[in-house]
């Protein structure tokens, strides 16, 4: 089966119909809640990432404030999570 999202792959393989590949930071709940079994410890590192980029000495609207706090704190709890899964 292929799939055009990652979403349709993990809930189909969480239903029981086969397997899926995903990044930690998006299948790490699933796995936690027993929705996703992980069948080895294997973890491939990825030079990919994202940035949250803006101009320094521009006015950020206050809605673009709140976003950018929301998102680092989002971030440093998944690290946290992550470090207490190792």
């Amino acid at each position: 089966m292929q799939f055009d999202t990652l979403i349709s792959a993990l809930e189909v393989a969480a239903q029981g119909h086969g397997i899926a590949l995903g990044r930690t930071s998006l299948v790490q709940d699933m796995l936690i809640s027993g929705r996703l079994v992980a069948p080895m410890n294997l973890r491939v590192a990825t030079p990919e990432a994202f940035y949250l980029a803006f101009p320094p000495y521009q006015y950020l609207h206050p809605h673009a404030e709140l976003f950018r706090s929301w998102l680092l704190e989002e971030a440093q709890q998944q690290r946290i999570k992550q470090q207490n899964a190792e």
